[in-house]
């Protein structure tokens, strides 16, 4: 299936996304990973770096005129990872949905749901992951990306 094949089934819409709106998504992901490597709580610390890898699977999203549908958000901005970056991605999305799953219930349900160490690997994965969509950026979309490094230093000055 294509983005416009998910776009006609109502899975995403079609989004005019800016070099400044894609430069906030980074803004974010890097300002979460900071807060998230600070913060003793695991559940939070999850919670906070799966927050900078929603943002960072945004990225290709929106560099490509789309964005997910609001009901199914996350999971679909994470199923479109493989179909834009690439097949080799697919274990990066079935990671990260196992993630989404952990973060709900230690967002909506229970207390103590993620240990130390999976709060550290998902830190770990999101640091990769972003230089991942770094250079999927510049490959795929150099003039945006271009753009995107410029709008990120007059948000950060």
């Amino acid at each position: 299936m294509s983005l416009k094949d998910w776009a006609s089934n109502g899975w995403l819409s079609e989004l005019a996304a800016t070099a400044e709106d894609i430069a906030h998504l980074f803004h974010v992901a890097q300002r979460d990973l900071r807060t998230a490597k600070g913060v003793d709580d695991s559940d939070w610390t999850f919670n906070i770096a799966y927050n900078a890898v929603l943002k960072l699977a945004t990225v290709p999203l929106y560099a490509e005129g789309y964005r997910a549908d609001k009901m199914n958000n996350h999971y679909r901005t994470f199923q479109a990872i493989p179909l834009i970056i690439g097949k080799e991605q697919k274990a990066s999305a079935a990671y990260l949905d196992k993630c989404r799953q952990k973060r709900n219930s230690a967002t909506y349900d229970r207390v103590a749901v993620v240990s130390k160490k999976e709060a550290k690997e998902l830190i770990d994965f999101a640091e990769e992951f972003k230089e991942v969509i770094t250079t999927w950026l510049d490959e795929k979309h150099p003039e945006l990306a271009a753009k995107v490094r410029s709008e990120l230093k007059t948000i950060e000055d």
